[in-house]
This record gives C-alpha cells, sequence and structure tokens, in this order.
C-alpha cells in the first residue's frame, strides 16, 4: 500500500514539474519574442530619420536646398569641432580631415564638443561620432590623416563639395588649400589672433582675392603663425559667424539670411574681423567689422581676376 502511495506522490510531482517547466519555457518564448520586438523597433527608430519639420526657418533659409548640400571641414580642432556641430543642424553631409587625436586640453573650457570618454580618440572619429548620434539626418565622412601627405587627386576626391572650409593652423595646409582650390571652390578660412582676443572669418570665391591676398600676407610671414589658445566662450564666438557665412554661401537663394552676406561679398567685403575684446579695428569688445581686401595681384588670384 505504501509503494502505490509513494508512486502516485511521484507521478503528482512529475505532473506537477513537467506542467511548471512547459509554462516557464513558454514565458521565455514569449520573453524573447517580445524581445525581439523591441530591439526591432528600437533599431528602427535608430536607422530612420525623423520627418524634419522646416515650418519655423523656410522663411528665413532654403532648409530643404541646404540639406543637400556638402561641406569639407580642414581641422577638427577647437574652431573646426564648434563650427561643425553648428552647421550640422542644417547641412546633409559633412566631409572631416585631421590628423590630430583628442587630448585633456580640448575638453577643458568649452574649447571643443569633445568629452571625457573620446580621450585618445582621433578627433575625426569623434566628431563622427558625436554629430551622427545627434543629427540623424546627417552623413558624416571622416578621414583620420595629414592633409600635407595627400596626393592633390586624392585630396581633391576628398574635398569635392559644395563648399571648403579651412580650420587649421598648419601654415602649409592653409597655403596648400588656397592654391588647389581657389576659383574652383568656394572657401571659407577662420582663426584666431591673440589668444582669441580677436579672431577672422574670410570668405573667398572667384571674385575676390585668394587668401594669402585677403590677409595680405607673404608666404615667408605665414612661418610665424603659430597655434593659438582661447576660451571656448571666445572660440564660439568665431566660430558662430563662420558657420552664418557658411550657410548664407550654402544657400543660394537670396533669402532673408543669406542676402546681406551675398550683397557684402559682391562688394568685396568678404573679410570680417572678431573682436571678443579689444582689437586692431576697434576697441569696444564684441565689435564686427567687414574689411575690404585688394588684390596683390598674384599668380593665384590671376587666373580668375575679375574682369
Amino acid at each position: 500500500m505504501k509503494l502505490i502511495v509513494l508512486a502516485y506522490i511521484g507521478l503528482l510531482l512529475l505532473v506537477f514539474i513537467v506542467m511548471t517547466a512547459r509554462y516557464v519555457g513558454a514565458r521565455v518564448t514569449e520573453t524573447n519574442v517580445e524581445v525581439r520586438r523591441l530591439n526591432a523597433r528600437s533599431r528602427l527608430r535608430h536607422v530612420s530619420t525623423p520627418r524634419a519639420d522646416f515650418s519655423r526657418i523656410n522663411a528665413i533659409v532654403d532648409a530643404e536646398r541646404l540639406r543637400e548640400r556638402r561641406v569639407a571641414l580642414c581641422g577638427a580642432g577647437s574652431l573646426g569641432s564648434w563650427l561643425a556641430y553648428f552647421l550640422s543642424h542644417l547641412i546633409g553631409e559633412l566631409r572631416v580631415i585631421d590628423s590630430d587625436t583628442v587630448d585633456v586640453s580640448n575638453i577643458t573650457g568649452g574649447r571643443t564638443i569633445y568629452s571625457q570618454n573620446q580621450l585618445s580618440m582621433a578627433k575625426p572619429l569623434a566628431l563622427k561620432q558625436i554629430l551622427e548620434n545627434g543629427f540623424p539626418h546627417l552623413r558624416v565622412l571622416a578621414y583620420n590623416g595629414d592633409i600635407n601627405e595627400l596626393s592633390d587627386s586624392f585630396l581633391e576626391e576628398i574635398l569635392d563639395c559644395d563648399l571648403i572650409i579651412c580650420a587649421v593652423d598648419d601654415i602649409q595646409c592653409i597655403l596648400r588649400i588656397n592654391q588647389l582650390f581657389y576659383g574652383r571652390r568656394t572657401l571659407v578660412y577662420g582663426g584666431f589672433m591673440r589668444r582669441a582676443a580677436e579672431g577672422f572669418v574670410s570668405v573667398i570665391t572667384r571674385d575676390t582675392p585668394c587668401f594669402q591676398c585677403c590677409m595680405q600676407l607673404q608666404a615667408e610671414r605665414f612661418q610665424t603663425l603659430r597655434r593659438e589658445q582661447g576660451l571656448g566662450l571666445d572660440i564660439t564666438t568665431v566660430a558662430h559667424y563662420m558657420a552664418k557665412i557658411a550657410i548664407a554661401m550654402l544657400d543660394q537663394s537670396e533669402s532673408e539670411f543669406s542676402r546681406p552676406i551675398h550683397s557684402s561679398v559682391r562688394e568685396g567685403q568678404n573679410l570680417l574681423h572678431i573682436s571678443n575684446r579689444i582689437g586692431v579695428f576697434s576697441q569696444e569688445p564684441f565689435s564686427v567689422t567687414w574689411l575690404t581686401p585688394a588684390r596683390q595681384r598674384c599668380t593665384i588670384c590671376s587666373r580668375y581676376e575679375r574682369r
């Protein structure tokens, strides 16, 4: 009799274990299916671009046209990184080239947009990471290399964009871009002086002097140019003006935003001097002065001299 009772209890336990196992298995299967569904939805959210709403800015710039524009950025340091961030709200593709890596000095004082977890990372790749995460519509092509070591043909392929921005302090690079692309692409240069107490922005087209003439500097004087340090507050001021001029030149329509800048460039006022504190042209802080450089009759300018 005891054996029969024990066998009966054992059978009940076996049935209970089997039913429990089936229930748990079903719940695990349901959970896995739900996880896969969530992952699929997450991937869809990641790869899909939110529908752009231009209703608040279309009266100011041609936002849809700007989304089709490609910009090449030489230099991803303090000025270049902030400039890239400002441009990324409107353009569709950004090509970045730089040979440097992110170090501690880059992430102090708001000098760049890089963060602590990007230390020792190549700046073009760090910039790509930040911008593509923040702007799903934007395509970023990152080139980690020295411009001076690239062949002319490869450099022309990388910088084959609607606009080329030079935000570097390397003399050879500045002169090379001026030599290769003057008259063929719209160029925008920018930089700092006196620890960013002053800054400049220059827009170069075939109707303006080339950059070397625009700055009225001879090649040998370029050798004295050195890397300038500055506060992020001053750096972003110059980056703001560069971004505004770049967007205006990309926005070829005579929009409310772009028309004044187009007019200034057509009249020869293509060099902007910015005083963050006290400048050469003004003793007042936060002043901006448009300048009209003269051609120096150099061999570069003579290729496209205004008739």
